[in-house]
């Protein structure tokens, strides 16, 4: 009874498969927990900015005034995936700084009521 291939030859490419299985396990892993930290990072620098930005709110005659900070709005320039807009605005809904227009905001992001 002969066998076409050698113990040494089997034991190698059972090996390799297993080396190359655990090499894209970890690979996975590392992309996962690496893109989960960046995300965590860049929303907290967003959290930041608009922290900034509410930390810059005041009232002068019933009247809500934003004094926003150059370094909130640097944050928004520099995204590399998209645009980043912004709205500030009053108990009535009228625009005190930020962007015009309609923006799409989902009522459990708004940071101040």
């Amino acid at each position: 009874m002969t066998d076409s291939s050698s113990l040494r030859g089997r034991l190698l490419r059972r090996l390799a498969l297993l080396l190359a299985l655990i090499l894209l396990v970890s690979s996975l892993s590392a992309y996962w927990s690496a893109r989960h930290a960046a995300d965590t990072a860049y929303d907290r620098t967003l959290l930041a900015s608009a922290r900034a930005i509410a930390d810059g709110l005041y009232t002068t005659a019933e009247r809500l005034n934003a004094n926003v900070p150059y370094v909130a709005l640097d944050t928004f320039a520099y995204d590399s995936a998209g645009r980043i807009y912004y709205q500030v605005l009053d108990v009535q809904g009228a625009l005190v700084s930020g962007y015009e227009g309609r923006l799409q905001v989902l009522s459990a992001t708004r940071l101040l009521k």
